[in-house]
């Protein structure tokens, strides 16, 4: 087989022509060349040039392979129409066998002027040119069948030409480098793996992943090959909001995520990129993509194998290129579910799906579901840019300007729920971002605590997408808002809480772990001084996948008149390693009585990786770092000091190269006390 890659197009719309290179839009091309694209209205096509010699002519059979068109479009070689495509269908093999003649012939790939957000049509990958004389590979399936300390891979390749002139050989690679070989006798066959790694999702386990090559022998060469980078794991529906991952309850903890379609390929990936990292980063094992978000491409699902963080999908109806569509995504482990939504029977599109899918687990839900959120403003950083220093006020016209209705009144009802009336626009940004925080978080304690049982661990959303006041964990310039780092704890494989009623403290503790954990709950009640009054330490048992409240104490004498003055204080270890820790105050945080912290700070490290040392000595609450004019991501942050014994927290720099000795001079601190 001869291949050849179609790279370079002319973008033709009003009658001009604009060079352009695959990955590209619409809107990056004719942005580029300065072209007003407010009211694009016309036709639009991507063109090109292929040449044909007598040796292509020569050959048997020559198609068109064209992946990455996101758009429904007509192509045409010349005036003669070669084939559709219909936008969802990731792959197109078209025989151009009948259409090409000797010399240059004129390649078209036409959208229509009423395609849907036609300034995001593109391409993302190359057209290919194959010329072959036996066969190529049009599609690959795969299926898996899990028995007891095995798993059968089963191949089914569809295949374009006569399939009697090749032979069809698969290369399994596992994760520790052993070869698994198959024969596929009329594009079909299997590969069984013994004692097979499984992929699990983060938390869980080893993000194993193999590697299967499947290559099309001709007489003598290569006909075409495909490699498909697989997990082996099973998916099913549990109790509740959880999920079965090889037999085991995971409850999915995470976010929902829109991505947003930016028209430059490379900027989508570097978004995508960052926004898996940063879900990573946080403990997240599940982003969610909902109802008629656009969606991701396919760096995307690599990255969610990587880093073992499931996804889920909503679909509302299912046609014959949306199962396509669902197809070509079903190889990555990480597409563990499909929600399908909607009114009435759904069992033609459920069987639609599961007769070529049979591995996917799919879930009929009359309504979509709804997700937590509580809107706050975006970090400071990310409003001073945006905002003139005049406009920087919670009723101004600019921040009114970027919230949806009725988003500050919320906000102002959640911040007086439990703090001092912030005194400008930057403390109210850090008590909205706080408050919102505390809201998801008790919705992620139920969840967690009921395993599933109230719902799934997810929130609404990971990021924004532009500038707006929102319930996002991350800002539209990429800065961390609280509830991303109380994610980060919410979202750990054991977490402890503490509730206080009748005079009664009561500890619960949820397990995401496969193993049972045998350790010590270490808890004290301490004044706003750090000095001790009372402190308890039992022995605890938190069995694997399992939530249970692990212990009760009347304290009701040491806290009865002290609300305002006491917290409590506690900690999970197994053996040396605390496991999980907290803090919980008996009166919201507007009516604690703080005391003005003295706060010793030192920074330390080099080449963007450093650490800061901190200790305070009285207690903190919320303590916010940040450093002014330099992007960085802590390992924690607004966390709590609660003694004065030194705390270490190491960052990274994300924007600007700085010295410890210059970051000492930008560090900013802030915590609940200057609310007050």
């Amino acid at each position: 087989m001869v291949r050849r890659e179609i790279k370079n197009f002319e973008l033709i719309y009003g009658g001009e022509s604009y060079p352009c290179s695959v990955p590209f839009s619409v809107k990056s091309v004719l942005s580029a060349e300065g072209v007003d694209t407010e009211g694009l209205d016309g036709q639009i096509s991507f063109e090109s040039d292929i040449y044909v010699d007598d040796a292509a002519l020569a050959m048997r059979n020559f198609y068109l392979r064209v992946r990455g068109l996101d758009r429904a479009a007509k192509i045409y070689i010349g005036d003669k129409l070669l084939g559709e495509t219909d936008g969802v269908t990731p792959v197109y093999n078209f025989d151009a066998s009948d259409l090409l003649s000797k010399g240059n012939n004129r390649l078209s790939i036409r959208l229509d002027s009423d395609t849907e957000n036609l300034l995001y049509a593109g391409m993302s990958e190359t057209v290919e040119i194959l010329r072959f004389s036996s066969a190529i590979i049009d599609t690959a399936s795969l299926s898996q069948q899990h028995e007891e300390g095995s798993v059968k891979l089963s191949i089914n390749l569809g295949l374009i030409g006569d399939p009697t002139s090749v032979r069809a050989v698969a290369t399994l690679t596992s994760p520790s480098g052993q070869l698994y070989y198959a024969g596929l006798t009329k594009g079909q066959g299997s590969i069984t793996v013994a004692n097979p790694l499984y992929w699990w999702p983060k938390g869980q386990g080893v993000q194993n992943l193999y590697r299967l090559t499947i290559s099309l022998y001709g007489d003598r060469d290569i006909e075409d090959s495909v490699d498909i980078r697989l997990g082996l794991r099973t998916a099913e529906k549990g109790d509740g909001g959880s999920l079965l991952i090889n037999g085991c309850r995971v409850l999915p903890m995470g976010a929902v995520y829109i991505p947003d379609g930016d028209p430059d390929l490379k900027i989508t990936n570097e978004k995508e990129a960052a926004i898996v990292t940063a879900a990573s980063m946080a403990g997240y094992n599940c982003l969610l993509i909902p109802l008629g978000a656009p969606h991701p491409t396919g760096k995307f699902y690599e990255m969610c194998d990587v880093h073992g963080i499931m996804v889920i999908e909503e679909h509302s109806t299912l046609d014959t290129s949306a199962v396509e569509s669902i197809k070509h995504r079903s190889n990555h482990p990480s597409l563990c579910l499909i929600d399908l939504i909607g009114e009435g029977d759904r069992s033609d599109d459920t069987y639609r799906l599961s007769s070529v899918l049979p591995d996917m687990s799919i879930r009929e839900l009359r309504e979509q579901p709804t997700y937590v959120g509580m809107p706050s403003l975006p970090s400071m950083k990310t409003l001073r840019a945006a905002i003139p220093e005049e406009e920087r006020g919670l009723f101004s016209y600019s921040i009114e300007a970027i919230s949806d209705e009725g988003a500050i009144r919320v906000m102002l009802l959640s911040v007086a729920e439990r703090y001092p009336y912030p005194a400008d626009l930057s403390a109210f940004a850090y008590a909205s971002a706080l408050a919102s925080a505390h809201k998801v978080g008790e919705v992620i304690k139920d969840a967690r605590l009921s395993l599933g049982g109230s719902g799934r661990g997810i929130f609404y959303r990971i990021a924004d997408r532009e500038m707006t006041v929102s319930p996002s964990a991350i800002d539209c310039r990429g800065r961390w808002k609280p509830l991303q780092y109380y994610s980060a704890r919410h979202f750990a494989p054991i977490t402890v809480y503490a509730d206080y009623k009748d005079g009664k403290l009561t500890f619960s503790a949820s397990s995401q772990r496969k193993i049972d954990c045998i350790g010590t709950l270490e808890y004290r009640i301490a004044n706003a001084s750090n000095i001790t009054v009372y402190k308890g330490t039992v022995d605890c048992e938190i069995g694997s996948m399992t939530s249970s409240v692990i212990h009760t104490d009347d304290i009701a004498k040491y806290v009865s008149g002290n609300e305002r003055d006491y917290y409590i204080e506690y900690f999970i270890k197994e053996g040396s390693f605390t496991l999980g820790r907290g803090t919980m105050l008996f009166v919201p945080e507007k009516h604690f009585r703080f005391k003005k912290p003295k706060i010793k700070s030192v920074i330390t490290g080099a080449d963007r990786r450093f650490s800061i040392t901190l200790s305070s000595d009285v207690f903190v609450k919320d303590m916010e770092l940040d450093f002014d004019g330099v992007d960085v991501v802590f390992e924690d942050n607004y966390f709590d000091l609660t003694s004065d014994a030194p705390v270490k927290i190491n960052f990274t720099v994300t924007g600007g190269i700085e010295t410890s000795y210059h970051l000492k001079d930008l560090l900013q601190m802030r915590s609940v006390y200057d609310l007050t």
